[in-house]
């Protein structure tokens, strides 16, 4: 084979090998970045799960709230530890 071909094969033997390499670079780079995002998103879902509940329970407390204004509203008393003008 005369030496021009000869390069003309290494040259594209090296360039091939090149572009498998850039090619799992780029892979292992996409992989890892979808892991990544993957795992964002769970703790995201543990988040807003955490958030919901936190929510949940400030509803109960309020709606208990307004249960026990509502009772003294209703009985025409004033909160607990709170005296009326009218105690003399």
């Amino acid at each position: 084979m005369p030496e021009g071909g000869h390069q003309v094969q290494r040259t594209r033997r090296l360039l091939a090998e090149l572009i498998v390499i850039a090619a799992g670079v780029f892979l292992g780079l996409a992989g890892d970045a979808a892991w990544d995002a993957r795992q964002e998103r769970a703790t995201e879902r543990g988040y807003l799960v955490d958030l919901r509940t936190e929510m949940l329970l400030a509803a109960e407390e309020l709606a208990e709230d307004n249960r026990r204004r509502a009772t003294w509203v209703a009985y025409g008393s004033s909160r607990p530890g709170h005296t009326t003008s009218d105690s003399c």
